[in-house]
């Protein structure tokens, strides 16, 4: 051997690295924007009926709030099965299995509709008993029902077109969801400003004109979302006969799924939970904290984005073999997700007040808000690991560590701690989002603990095939 050939050599290497790793953070990057802008669309929906709201009175402002949380928390406990659907069909991506990747996406696309059924009938019957654990006035409780009972009409068919979003990004593709929501938006927008407000002659509907434009923007996009997937432009090859098809068992697809809507529904009973003892310190403090948090939504996003392009990475590599190539992709995600995070803590502890500002201009409140969001600012490098590191599991199959992950953080040390601060001990409100940041950063401990083991890597997911084909084989 040529001494001398060594040292270019690893010249070479680490030239070959480099541009593999350059690579991957392009991937990494095409997958995580689409799903950033898409999780900000999403949200905009529940906004822009409360400003609409706003200019029709606090009532309905109170009664969109409600039966929107109430609504959403329900709906996206179902949206489990978008998790579950995400780890099977990126797994046969990545293993070059079509049939396995239809014959998952036709079951969840199936129990999906079989959900949105039953949370629309929920709705309709338990709507009331619901509404009336609140405090609201009998009034504002009939508009909060009437809200979610017109919402839940759609959930046969959103909640199917949540699962096409979910199915539509295992195979790569993140800009579809993120341009089906955005149609969504300005549909709902428009619909809104004619329904809410009485324009172009109609007669004005208020709060009932709101839930009807939201409603009808919801069924909308996901006619429009299942007639891509089924159309096959990309990705699986799916079409409405698979959904008819004889055999297959959805045995593997619950399993990954429930743990997932279990979480969800933890998380944001957790918050709920939060909220409640907030309001025994007065409106003020409650009001303080209402703003931090929107204040600080816009930083969520980048952790949702690369949460999300680690779990498809993750899932596609693992279905491929290279276990390697899925913890790399983790790994890069996470430091990616991490920086821009760690950006948006830097101005919340720098310059809260500018944040806060932009919801209040109360001095009260921006003083207490500002207290909190410079609080939250430590809180984001842990929020980063821990959404990232949980979504790459999920993707990888593994979805009760990030069940647990949460169950310890958020019940075992927030909702106890924000008791014990709040209610107990009477401190100010900022010492809730100190809770918080104890919950957030040992969960991300917890979560690189978890990831360092690789055992995750192991974990194995049951792909079926051309049991559910329809017959003839696939359209």
């Amino acid at each position: 051997m040529n001494p001398f050939s060594a040292k270019p050599q690893l010249t070479s290497d680490v030239g070959l690295r480099r541009a593999k790793i350059a690579r991957l953070r392009r991937e990494i990057f095409l997958l995580a924007w689409p799903a950033i802008m898409e999780m900000l669309l999403q949200t905009m929906v529940w906004n822009v009926d409360t400003a609409f709201m706003g200019r029709v009175g606090a009532e309905a402002v109170a009664a969109v709030g409600v039966g929107g949380l109430v609504y959403w928390t329900v709906l996206w406990a179902f949206g489990g099965l978008g998790s579950g659907v995400t780890a099977m069909v990126a797994r046969a991506v990545g293993a070059g299995r079509p049939d396995a990747a239809r014959a998952a996406a036709s079951q969840a696309l199936r129990l999906a509709f079989a959900c949105g059924l039953a949370v629309s009938a929920a709705a309709l019957v338990g709507g009331p008993s619901i509404v009336a654990l609140t405090s609201l006035p009998e009034s504002t409780r009939q508009l909060a029902v009437l809200y979610i009972r017109t919402l839940a009409l759609g959930a046969p068919i959103y909640l199917p077109a949540i699962i096409a979003f979910s199915v539509i990004r295992s195979t790569g593709d993140t800009r579809t969801p993120m341009v089906i929501t955005g149609l969504i938006n300005l549909l709902n927008i428009v619909l809104a400003w004619f329904l809410v407000f009485g324009h172009g002659g109609l007669r004005p509907m208020g709060l009932a004109g709101s839930a009807i434009a939201a409603v009808t923007s919801q069924v909308l996009g996901a006619v429009v979302a299942l007639a891509w997937l089924f159309a096959g432009r990309r990705g699986i090859g799916l079409r409405p006969a698979h959904l008819f098809a004889r055999g297959g068992s959805a045995s593997e697809l619950v399993r990954l799924s429930v743990p997932s809507g279990f979480e969800s529904l933890m998380m944001d009973g957790a918050r709920t939970m939060g909220t409640f003892f907030l309001a025994t310190l007065g409106s003020a403090a409650a009001a303080a904290s209402y703003v931090a948090a929107n204040a600080e939504a816009v930083s969520y996003m980048p952790g949702y984005g690369f949460a999300v392009a680690a779990g498809i990475l993750a899932g596609q590599k693992l279905g491929a073999g290279d276990e390697e190539g899925a913890r790399e992709a983790v790994r890069q995600s996470l430091l990616i997700g991490m920086a821009i995070m760690g950006g948006f803590g830097l101005l919340f502890i720098a310059f809260p007040s500018v944040f806060v500002r932009i919801f209040t201009a109360e001095a009260g409140v921006v003083l207490m808000a500002s207290q909190c969001l410079r609080i939250t600012g430590f809180a984001q490098p842990f929020m980063a690991t821990t959404d990232i590191l949980c979504g790459s599991l999920r993707g990888a199959g593994d979805t009760k560590t990030p069940l647990l992950i949460t169950l310890g953080g958020a019940w075992a040390l927030r909702v106890p701690l924000t008791f014990t601060f709040i209610v107990l001990l009477r401190l100010p409100v900022y010492y809730a989002w100190v809770a918080m940041l104890i919950e957030w950063s040992v969960r991300a401990l917890i979560s690189i603990h978890v990831f360092r083991t690789g055992r995750w890597l192991k974990t194995r997911v049951r792909l079926e095939g051309s049991a559910v084909e329809p017959a003839g084989g696939a359209v």
